[in-house]
């Protein structure tokens, strides 16, 4: 069944969005520093085809110096984006039949039941109520 979720447990699940946001550009960008350190720049192939280890692991740490104001615009971009509401399309979910909706239905659904935020409810699984054998 459907319970809704308290603010604090909202504002939480924001939080856990962000965090793994941010988690994910920190690899990518890590991962991209750490791909492009060893190869030289297009104007450096002129005179030399590859680069030196210990040149490479500073650039990588130059990247990664480099990289941390971008990961505070990153995180500046998210709270503008969560602030304008621009964050993803919402759906809503009724509370008594289940049923999942696009935002531009109404407040009611054709059961009858008041639809509900997805992001501000939860699944319970009630006590009589055992997971199926295929999962």
């Amino acid at each position: 069944m459907w319970v809704k979720l308290t603010r604090v447990e909202i504002s939480e699940a924001k939080k856990r969005r962000r965090r793994t946001k941010i988690k994910k550009f920190l690899i990518v960008w890590t991962c991209i520093s750490a791909i492009s350190s060893p190869i030289p720049s297009w104007t450096e192939f002129a005179y030399r085809s590859y680069i030196s280890f210990h040149e490479s692991i500073v650039r990588f740490l130059v990247r990664l110096t480099f990289g941390i104001p971008g990961v505070f615009l990153f995180n500046c971009w998210l709270t503008y984006r969560e602030r304008k509401g621009c964050e993803r399309p919402k759906s809503f979910i009724c509370l008594k039949c289940g049923e999942i909706k696009p935002a531009d239905v109404g407040v009611k659904c054709h059961c009858g039941g008041d639809l509900e935020d997805i992001d501000s409810v939860k699944w319970v699984a009630e006590k009589d109520e055992r997971p199926s054998k295929d999962r």
